[in-house]
């Protein structure tokens, strides 16, 4: 897969989630859940651009082609927020 087509790919589904973003040129970031998202193949010097208290995930493109399901459901979680549903309830 094309970089090019990497990135436009996870801009548009990332776009698709209700939730404050900011494209930067490193990627991409969620300010009101300090969270960015950081294609591999355009990763930051470590003190470019980072935060203190933002965590950081480095997404691979090889992992978005073979687990793309998956990590629409864990990108959306993260994003969307989780809740917990405990046993007794």
């Amino acid at each position: 897969m094309d970089s090019s087509i990497f990135y436009t790919s996870l801009a548009s589904f990332l776009q698709t989630l209700d939730s404050p973003l900011i494209q930067e040129s490193a990627g991409f970031l969620f300010p009101e859940k300090h969270l960015r998202i950081v294609p591999v193949y355009c990763i930051p010097s470590p003190d470019q651009g980072m935060e203190e208290g933002t965590r950081t995930i480095y997404l691979w493109e090889d992992i978005w082609i073979r687990k793309n399901t998956l990590l629409r459901m864990r990108l959306k979680g993260e994003i969307a927020g989780r809740f917990r549903i405990f046993a007794r309830n």
